[in-house]
């Protein structure tokens, strides 16, 4: 991470006024980790879980993160859950589902349905149900 990226970083969770008298707000967080979750996403696309994982967890920690609507912060968690069951983490990759069922349940059921059947389908380790057409 550079210098000016941390120091941008600083401004923003201060929430400090510019020179210029332009007030960093909640909108220009929401519009970085935005952002910052679509760079996620196509490192997860290019095969590189590792990235996006920690750029996600980044991400959702921040001040800049609680300022995304609740829809795209469960689609960062079902995209986290999804890295993170990639490289074989399964207790992160259910606490991040379960994070992003509690945050918006219509987004994750729009995001990463397929996903989870698909998952569901292959892991014999699910009770039946879970394998079922009708389940998630």
């Amino acid at each position: 991470m550079t210098a000016a990226r941390i120091v941008s970083r600083l401004l923003l969770l201060l929430g400090v006024q510019l020179s210029a008298g332009f007030a960093i707000t909640s909108d220009a967080w929401g519009q970085e980790a935005s952002a910052r979750f679509e760079e996620a996403v196509g490192l997860l696309n290019a095969n590189r879980p590792t990235d996006a994982s920690a750029l996600l967890h980044e991400t959702l920690a921040t001040a800049s993160g609680l300022a995304l609507p609740a829809a795209v912060r469960a689609k960062a968690f079902t995209t986290l859950a999804m890295s993170e069951w990639a490289m074989y983490r399964r207790p992160s990759a259910e606490a991040a589902l379960v994070s992003a069922i509690r945050t918006d349940a219509r987004s994750f059921m729009a995001f990463g349905a397929t996903w989870a059947k698909q998952i569901a389908g292959r892991f014999r380790g699910y009770p039946a149900f879970c394998r079922s057409r009708n389940a998630v």
